[in-house]
């Protein structure tokens, strides 16, 4: 799967609510042409497939007077031929909407440092430095970082979501990119576990790791077998190693993403686990020098 995630810090001169509620609208209206555009792709595909059957069956026709043996294997080609034209034909069409959207705002206040656990103070620490190098949370009184993904099953989806942008009115999709400061990644999603349905309260915890490129695909592996153990050991909804493609964005090359409930105790605990379950350059490369940024899921 593929993600598009806009992040970005809004102007001093918007406030949050207005903000969030003029978004939620952006966000609605994509979520509306999305949906019709897969509507009419599911009645083209059911175009396709009855002229695809129709066809199959016009060819098949010759058989039905007189059938011999020798005919076996030409039936089966007509029929495989037919099958795979509209294949073929079908994997252009399907999934070209967005699967998932949400929107996240940053949480950057004193009380997440008020934990005791001193290896979350870290990552938590490393990760505000990450995010001011992006040159976001600068000054005393920084305004709300949020961030806003889309998810498609395809690079076709994100195609689409360009058109979709781009049909909105400039009213209506100004908010999309209103931040004084931001970035924008593509991204693949390489492992995942679990569930993104949505629940009353949500947290998504960012962790970005540090490594060298070339120690990617071990990383990558070792994540795979990490990822079964933590969900089937601790109370996360959904983990998710993302990728960014194309070197499109900045930072670091890989995110953990996980959603925790119940509450943000979760997040002490889920540290906790990887420094016990984790060595080597896994343990280094996530919770001794990566970065830590905590969301709250708007929705």
């Amino acid at each position: 799967m593929i993600t598009y995630s806009i992040t970005q810090q809004i102007k001093q001169s918007l406030v949050d609510n207005e903000y969030l509620n003029a978004l939620k609208e952006s966000f609605a209206l994509l979520r509306k042409a999305s949906d019709a555009l897969t509507d009419e792709a599911k009645k083209s595909q059911a175009e396709v497939l009855f002229k695809s059957s129709q066809v199959a069956r016009g060819s098949l026709n010759q058989f039905l007077s007189t059938p011999i043996k020798s005919d076996d294997e030409e039936i089966r080609r007509i029929i495989r031929d037919s099958m795979e034209r509209y294949a073929e034909l079908f994997s252009d069409m399907r999934n070209i909407g967005i699967l998932h959207s949400w929107q996240a705002q940053l949480i950057t206040g004193p009380l997440l440092l008020s934990n005791s656990d001193k290896n979350v103070k870290r990552l938590l620490n490393n990760g505000k430095k990450m995010l001011s190098e992006l040159s976001m949370l600068s000054g005393k009184l920084p305004s709300t970082v949020f961030e806003s993904v889309f998810v498609f099953t395809s690079t076709l989806g994100l195609a689409h979501l360009s058109g979709l942008i781009g049909s909105l009115h400039d009213g209506e999709s100004e908010y999309l990119n209103s931040g004084t400061t931001g970035k924008a990644s593509l991204s693949e999603i390489i492992h995942e576990v679990g569930s993104q349905s949505q629940l009353p309260k949500q947290w998504e915890v960012t962790l970005y790791p540090t490594l060298k490129p070339s120690t990617g695909e071990e990383f990558e592996r070792a994540c795979a077998d990490l990822f079964t153990q933590i969900a089937a050991e601790l109370n996360i909804q959904h983990i998710a190693l993302w990728k960014r493609l194309l070197g499109l964005g900045n930072g670091p090359l890989y995110s953990i993403r996980l959603t925790i409930i119940p509450d943000m105790q979760m997040l002490a605990e889920t540290i906790r686990w990887l420094v016990e379950k984790t060595d080597g350059e896994l343990r280094a490369s996530t919770v001794t020098n990566g970065g830590l940024v905590v969301k709250e899921i708007l929705w």
